[in-house]
């Protein structure tokens, strides 16, 4: 026991490391000695648990954005009890993108590591503890508890959500274009709501 915990620790040191390399001098400029160095372990290590730069990069890639959407979701389930679920459907999504877009806003370093690859946390499960449930998973169960509407497939339609979110997110923040993020909103905002009253087949 003792020894897989052991495992886990020096898996995450290396993780830990990496993230911060590649959030602070780029990942170009990481290498996996300064992964190593950084984490207090020797490259064999390294190699116990990475084939190489990009397979931590993605490692890192999913459970960060993982982490961002189970976040998000915890968010939304506690203004969901301040107000008792008096939240509609299309707000509810709203909720987790407004929180995504504010997380990305204070912090671009983690935006331009994320690049555009936020919906990998929610589709890819070669990193993640296979005992996790899986955010997208969350999501749907959170947003669809006591409403009275049918969805035409939910998980593509909050994948497509997420998708547009992140990528956009990528440009108007980091590069200020076309217009500031706070410009953006109103506009981005109201193109989801067409995507979601577009894929809603019955309301009651």
């Amino acid at each position: 026991m003792q020894t897989e915990q052991n495992k886990s620790n020096k898996r995450d040191e290396l993780l830990n490391a990496a993230y911060e390399l590649f959030t602070t001098i780029g990942f170009p400029n990481t290498t996996i000695s300064k992964i190593t160095d950084k984490a207090g372990v020797g490259k064999g290590t390294f190699y116990l648990y990475f084939t190489d730069k990009e397979d931590i990069r993605n490692a890192l890639i999913v459970e960060k954005s993982a982490l961002v959407l189970t976040t998000a979701i915890k968010f939304l389930r506690d203004e969901m009890e301040k107000t008792k679920n008096n939240i509609s459907f299309t707000d509810k999504i709203l909720y987790i993108v407004d929180y995504i877009i504010e997380l990305f806003n204070d912090n671009p370093a983690f935006l331009k590591f994320i690049s555009k690859y936020l919906s990998w946390g929610f589709i890819s499960s070669i990193y993640l503890d296979s005992e996790k449930i899986n955010p997208l998973t969350q999501l749907v169960d959170l947003i669809e508890k006591k409403e009275k509407v049918i969805i035409n497939d939910p998980k593509l339609l909050l994948f497509t959500i997420i998708e547009l979110v992140n990528s956009t997110c990528y440009n108007v923040i980091l590069r200020q274009q076309p217009v500031s993020i706070d410009e953006y909103k109103p506009f981005l905002y109201n193109t989801i709501r067409l995507i979601i009253n577009e894929s809603i087949i019955d309301a009651t």
